[in-house]
Order: structure tokens, then C-alpha cells, then sequence
């Protein structure tokens, strides 16, 4: 669904093959560029979705990975001649040439490069990786079987990476037949009921309250602020265990509560996000896909869906902490068959109409 979701975000203007998630990690100084290239091709070989190509075939994308081969997906940036302070500038533009270097269509979907200056010193390595096959779960994946393949390639052993946990793919077409099977069907109303509520929930538009501006990053502002040792540790651990709650809850009745006064309404429409790798996921109680294993997959599973928090007109916070969790808690499937529904449904099912 969220790869659906993104092909369609596609359509009006945004570019597809520079839409990237990257790291940056702290190497030691003597590493083996050579094993670390082929520990990158190892990886990549190991994970299916890592070598995706994408291709449009009758209005429709297709997903099917390419041959598990060396690709050359390492270069070295040796930065020991440049200025010191012009190393960020230099590796900003290299950070930025192997992200546009990445073709959804072609191939590679994952770039590497290894900064290195003066003999001693620490070197850097830049992941960077396009969001259609990765989302923050996989990274922690990827990242341990690289280095568990560069230790092994180093020590003069063949890479290991012990057994593999189900294919991307696998899980993708599992879930396309449990929604077209009729699973998620009764999730209908609750999203029917979501969809209605959205309009007279929906924040109005800025300044004008006319024509809204374009939804673009460039449009964007970010507010940071910071909060003290003590309230933090209150939001960590006295808040929910008082309540029995969860810090999302506690923050999103926080915006909530914000939202509804400063637009006068007693609810306010948001959109969440979950990792999409639910345990539930896993049975056949959920989507039917007995058997499928996560824990060692890399791929994009991110969920995203729309919640229309009510708030209590009330000063007790207790009170608005304890419905926002129970309006959270009536989310079906922590919000997986919302997008599941939408994108995978066939044309013409009531979840598309």
C-alpha cells in the first residue's frame, strides 16, 4: 500500500528516484575498502527487495528483483587534500550525487561511499538507500548484516548471514489476497465513518482560509523545542504508568487538545504512521499470511492512515488522556487495513467506491 501510495504521489510532479532514506556511520581507521564492497554486495544479494526494479505496465507498477551479481555500489571519497573546513561542503555533494544517482527503473536502489581523510584517522561511511525498499526498521537490519558480513569477509571466512526470514514479496501478495478475499471488510464502516468525520475535522487552511498553498516541503516550517530532565522523565514513565498508557498517547492528546482550541471544534483530524511489521500480520487471524516472518526482512511496510481525535471539552487532563487511548485503542489493526483497503481493493469494491 504505501508503495501504491507513492507511485500515485508520483503523478504530480514528484521525482521517484530522488526519494532516499540515509545514514552516515563512524568507521575505524584501517577498514578494508575492498571487503567492504563486497560485504555491501553481499547484503544487497541477501535482500530481495534491495535489488527491486520498478516498471509501469498497463497503468499498473510492477515490483521483481534483479539478479543478485556485483554491482559496484562503493565508492571512496578520499578527502585528505581538501580543507578541513570544506570536508562538510564535499561531502554534502557527494552525499547528494549518489541519492540522485539512484534509478528506480534501472537500478541500483542503494549507494555507498566511503569517506576517508589523513592515515589514523577515523573513515565514514554514507548508506544511502531509495524509501521504496526501506523504511527505519530495515536499517537496523541491514546495518547488523553488514557488518556481520564485513567481520567474516576480514577474518578470511565466506559470509554467513544465517537463514533468511520471508520475502518482501511474499508478504505483498499474501496481503493483496487476504483484502481481495473479503478479510478486511469489516473495517469498512469504521473508515467510512473516519472519511465523513475528515472534512469537519480538517484544520483550515492558513492565513486566507480560501485556495490551500501547494503540500511541498519547500512550504514547510519546523518548531523545535526542549523540554527539562524532569518533564521528560514524567512523559516517559509517571504519565503512563499512572494511566496505564503510552507516550503516543500522551502526546497526541497533547495535540489534540492544542488543535481543538485553536480552532474552536471539539476534534481535530491527524494522520499516523505505524512501522506496518504488526505480529498480528503473521496469522491467519489477521491477514491470513500463516507463516510469514518479518524479523530479518528489509522492505517498506509503513503504515499510514487518518484518525479523527474527539476531545473532551474539560480541564482534566486525565479525562482527555483516558479518550484519546480509548479512541486509539478502536483503531482496527492499528490502522494496516485503512491503505490496504484503499490501494489493494479491486476497481469497483466498496472500499474504492
Amino acid at each position: 500500500p504505501i508503495q501504491r501510495w507513492f507511485f500515485e504521489s508520483g503523478e504530480h510532479g514528484l521525482d521517484r528516484n530522488h526519494f532516499t532514506m540515509t545514514t552516515l556511520v563512524e568507521l575505524p581507521a584501517a577498514v578494508d575498502e575492498e571487503a567492504l564492497g563486497r560485504a555491501l554486495d553481499a547484503v544487497v544479494a541477501r535482500h530481495d527487495a534491495l535489488r527491486m526494479r520498478f516498471r509501469r505496465v498497463d497503468g499498473q507498477w510492477w515490483q521483481e528483483p534483479a539478479a543478485a551479481e556485483p554491482a559496484d555500489l562503493l565508492r571512496r571519497c578520499d578527502l585528505s587534500d581538501v580543507d578541513p573546513q570544506a570536508r562538510p561542503d564535499a561531502m554534502r555533494r557527494a552525499a547528494i550525487a549518489a541519492q540522485t544517482g539512484l534509478d528506480v527503473h534501472a537500478g541500483p536502489l542503494l549507494r555507498g561511499v566511503l569517506f576517508t581523510t589523513e592515515a589514523g584517522a577515523s573513515a565514514r561511511l554514507l548508506l544511502t538507500v531509495h524509501h521504496l525498499v526501506v523504511d527505519s526498521v530495515s536499517w537496523r537490519i541491514l546495518l547488523g548484516d553488514l557488518d556481520a558480513a564485513y567481520r567474516r569477509l576480514c577474518a578470511g571466512r565466506p559470509v554467513d548471514l544465517g537463514p533468511k526470514s520471508s520475502d518482501y514479496r511474499e508478504w505483498a501478495r499474501g496481503l493483496i489476497e487476504q483484502v481481495r478475499a473479503g478479510r478486511f471488510d469489516e473495517d469498512l464502516a469504521y473508515w467510512a465513518a473516519v472519511s465523513d468525520e475528515a472534512g469537519r475535522a480538517a484544520p483550515p487552511v492558513d492565513r486566507t482560509g480560501e485556495e490551500p498553498g501547494r503540500n511541498t516541503m519547500g512550504a514547510t516550517r519546523t518548531v523545535a523545542v526542549r523540554l527539562a530532565a524532569r518533564d521528560t522523565d514524567a512523559l516517559l514513565h509517571d504519565v503512563p504508568d499512572t494511566y496505564r498508557t503510552q507516550v503516543n498517547d500522551v502526546l497526541l492528546s497533547a495535540l489534540g487538545r492544542v488543535l481543538a482550541g485553536w480552532t474552536g471544534r471539539d476534534r481535530a483530524l491527524v494522520g499516523l504512521e505505524g512501522h506496518g511489521r504488526e505480529e498480528e500480520v503473521g496469522s491467519a487471524g489477521a491477514t491470513g499470511t500463516a507463516g510469514i516472518d518479518l524479523s530479518r526482512t528489509v522492505g517498506w511496510f509503513t503504515t499510514e492512515f487518518p484518525v479523527v481525535l474527539r476531545v473532551p471539552d474539560t480541564a482534566d487532563w486525565g479525562e482527555v488522556l483516558k479518550s484519546v487511548k480509548e479512541q486509539l485503542r478502536a483503531v482496527p489493526r492499528r490502522g494496516l487495513s485503512y491503505a490496504a483497503l484503499r490501494y489493494l481493493s479491486d476497481p469497483g469494491s466498496p472500499a474504492t467506491v
